[in-house]
Parts: C-alpha cells; sequence; structure tokens
C-alpha cells in the first residue's frame, strides 16, 4: 500500500509540475533529482566499499547536467572534456590499485544520474514538451506498475535472476503492455502532433528499454550488497530506485525524437 501511495502522489506532484510549472521549474526540477540521484550513486559506493567521492561527484553532476542542457554549441564538448579531467584526476587520487575504478566511478555516477535527466529537461523544453513529458512518465510509470503487479499475479519465469531475481518474464509482458497502453492514451490526449504509430514506438521505448535502466542500478545495488539506493520515499526506496526506469527511457526517447525530427 506504501509503495502504491507514494507512487500516485509522486505521478501527480510530477504532472501538476508539467501542467502548472514553467520549462525553468522543470528544469531546476531535475536538476535536483540529478545530484540526489548523484548522492545516492556514491553513497552505495561507499556503503559497499567501492572507491568513489560524493564531494566530486555531486557538484560534477549538477555542471554537467547544466552544460548539456544549456544546447550552447560549445557547453556539452566542454562538458564531456570536463568530465574526462575530473575522472583522470580521481584516478590519481583513488586508493592504491583500486585507482582507475575510482575514475571510472566518478565518471560513471555523474553519466548515470546527470546526462539522462539534461535529455528529459530537454524533451520538456520542446514545443510539445509538456506532453511528450507526461507520456514518457505516464508509460514509464504505467511499465512498472504493470510489471509488478503482473509478475506478483502471474509470474512464474525469471527474467534476470542473476541481476534482479523478483522480476520475471510475465511481468515484462504485462509492463510493456502498461507502457503501450500509456502512450496511446496520452496520445490521444495531449500530443495531436504525433501519430498513432509514434506513440506506439513511445510505449515501446519504455516497456522495451526501461527495465534496463532498472536492472542497471540492480547490478549496481547488488554489486556493492545494498538493497535499496536510500529511503526518502515510502515502498521504493530511494530517488534512483523510482527513477531507474526514466533514466533509460528519458535517453532513449531524447534520441527516438531527435531522430523523428531530422526525418
Amino acid at each position: 500500500m506504501a509503495r502504491l501511495t507514494s507512487g500516485i502522489i509522486l505521478a501527480m506532484s510530477i504532472l501538476a509540475l508539467i501542467a502548472f510549472g514553467s520549462v525553468f521549474h522543470f528544469f531546476i526540477f531535475c536538476a535536483a533529482v540529478a545530484m540526489m540521484g548523484a548522492y545516492e550513486f556514491f553513497a552505495m559506493l561507499k556503503a559497499g566499499g567501492g572507491p568513489g567521492s560524493a564531494i566530486l561527484g555531486i557538484p560534477a553532476s549538477a555542471a554537467f547536467m547544466t552544460a548539456l542542457y544549456s544546447g550552447s554549441a560549445p557547453w556539452p564538448m566542454a562538458a564531456i572534456l570536463g568530465l574526462f579531467m575530473l575522472a583522470c584526476a580521481a584516478s590519481l587520487a583513488g586508493p592504491e590499485a583500486r585507482r582507475m575504478e575510482a575514475g571510472a566511478n566518478l565518471a560513471y555516477g555523474v553519466l548515470f544520474t546527470a546526462a539522462p535527466m539534461a535529455a528529459l529537461a530537454l524533451i520538456r523544453a520542446e514545443p510539445e514538451g509538456a506532453g511528450y513529458v507526461t507520456m514518457l512518465i505516464t508509460a514509464t510509470a504505467l511499465c512498472d506498475t504493470g510489471a509488478y503487479y503482473s509478475g506478483r499475479a502471474f509470474g512464474e519465469r525469471k527474467l534476470a535472476p542473476a541481476l534482479s531475481p523478483g522480476k520475471t518474464v510475465e511481468g515484462f509482458i504485462g509492463g510493456l503492455m502498461g507502457a503501450i497502453a500509456g502512450a496511446i492514451l496520452v496520445w490521444r490526449l495531449m500530443i495531436p502532433g504525433f501519430g498513432l504509430r509514434d506513440a506506439i514506438v513511445s510505449g515501446l521505448i519504455a516497456g522495451l528499454l526501461g527495465p534496463i535502466g532498472d536492472l542497471a542500478e540492480s547490478a549496481i545495488k547488488r554489486d556493492m550488497k545494498v538493497k535499496d539506493s536510500g529511503a526518502i520515499i515510502p515502498g521504493h526506496g530511494g530517488v534512483l530506485d523510482r527513477v531507474d526506469s526514466l533514466l533509460f527511457t528519458s535517453a532513449a526517447f531524447y534520441i527516438f525524437l531527435k531522430i523523428r525530427m531530422a526525418l
């Protein structure tokens, strides 16, 4: 019940922000999620004994996201080069015999939290961005919900037992159906510029690729031997536990949107 209640409250809060907030307000929200996610990422590393620095990682995540979001030609490249140099510096300052791991952890933590949230903020800045983000969040949320409840009701065959023993093939199918249904619903209500094919592709992105983000975070937690990324959201754990699927679907949908606009 706590999972369902907190999920509904989170969804309604984000939808209210999309409906009544500005593009800038949404960027601030995404930046806050990126920094909280970075805090949780490096806290998991610390709990599991992995080298990594939250003191470097959190501000780097905020700066990297801001640079990617700016849209001005020099800033994304400057952000990539800055992250490269910071990762090299972190590797030099890391513990002996784990120096490369320290640099790689910093780079991965910043990319894992900041780049997808920058993509989500950029999607919101598009002319029909409010509809795009609503569709993406709805499809991703219904994928998670559909997978959870169909997996509990019908799940028998394990999907990825080495990474997440609770996930099943039946849950994956239920999540995919929920994602497509959610995308089509929001398309009909909010995005006249999209076609049915675009809506179905968006649902497939959420339903097929969202679980990859979930499993990627599960792999981190399993390696660090922690159950959740945090405890801020009742029934869900931490911020990363709630947005892990959205991180991957935001990145994939942004790529799809740009390819669609170019064709």
